[in-house]
């Protein structure tokens, strides 16, 4: 049965393999999955009730009340790039109302990309429908992202659903804050896990050292007071049933990583031996 110092030295190693498993499978195995934020601006240009009547608003010659717009932030923080990746986005009328007319439409690429290069509109046979395709999702990260603009005539925006084709091996979901809470507590947590691993080797090596100190006085202290009487195998019993009774074991990183390291010469040896 473990004793109290066994169990929590267990755990920190279970929960270190833990901490590096999820790192790994986090930075390599990112999962294929965007993330967007969508809102809307109804009645986009806010006109004083006072405004004189010469102010007039114009899209291609028509004169139009107001505008709203509807904006989908798109982020990649798959940890990878993903490619040929087409995103739709369906126009629902909403609260029992018509879909305005739409104005303008377009997927653009973070500041820090070439503007348009690599997506393009597909055409849609329904009504109401839009795609676009992507070559290449690049990483944004948390602070950076596509962003989908939707342009409607009037002064109320009607919903949008935003989806990928569910063969497409992507998928897109509600922006969630679990990557960055979790990353934070891996990290924490690793850090307290590195300076415990840590701690355990420097203990270990002064452990060795003061107990190697320890039994070398003791045996010259048996040399000195008991040389005639004593033989020389049995100072060695006399220091091996000493180390037994009084020496504590090392911590247990230490411990196990000795261990591990005795177990692999010994493997060496023997491979060694019989070739």
């Amino acid at each position: 049965m473990l004793s109290g110092k066994e169990t929590i030295g267990k755990l920190f190693e279970l929960s270190l393999g833990a901490i590096i498993g999820g790192f790994i499978t986090i930075a390599v195995f990112g999962t294929s999955t965007l993330e967007y934020k969508d809102g809307y601006k109804e009645q986009y240009f806010d006109i004083p009730a006072k405004a004189p009547d010469e102010l007039v608003i114009q899209h291609k010659g028509k004169k139009i009340e107001n505008i709203s717009v509807y904006d989908f932030a798109i982020y990649n923080r798959s940890f990878k790039d993903l490619k040929d990746v087409t995103v739709f986005f369906e126009v629902l009328p909403k609260d029992g109302k018509s879909i305005p007319d739409l104005i303008s439409r377009g997927l653009y690429p973070p500041s820090s990309l070439p503007e348009k290069i690599g997506i393009s509109e597909i055409s849609q046979k329904d009504e109401d429908l839009y795609s676009f395709k992507l070559d290449v999702v690049k990483q944004t990260g948390s602070d950076t992202y596509y962003l989908a603009r939707f342009i409607f005539e009037g002064k109320d925006a009607p919903e949008i659903r935003v989806s990928i084709p569910k063969n497409a091996g992507v998928d897109i979901n509600e922006y969630s804050n679990w990557r960055e809470y979790a990353i934070i507590i891996l990290v924490l947590v690793g850090m307290i896990l590195a300076m415990v691993v840590i701690s355990s080797f420097i203990d270990g090596w002064q452990h060795k050292g003061t107990w190697s100190k320890r039994s070398s006085r003791l045996i010259e202290v048996l040399d000195k007071t008991q040389s005639a009487t004593l033989s020389e195998k049995t100072i060695g019993e006399i220091t091996d049933n000493y180390e037994k009774e009084f020496k504590s074991k090392s911590p247990y990183f230490y411990r196990k990583a000795s261990e591990a390291l005795a177990k692999f010469k010994s493997n060496k040896n023997v491979n060694k031996d019989a070739a």
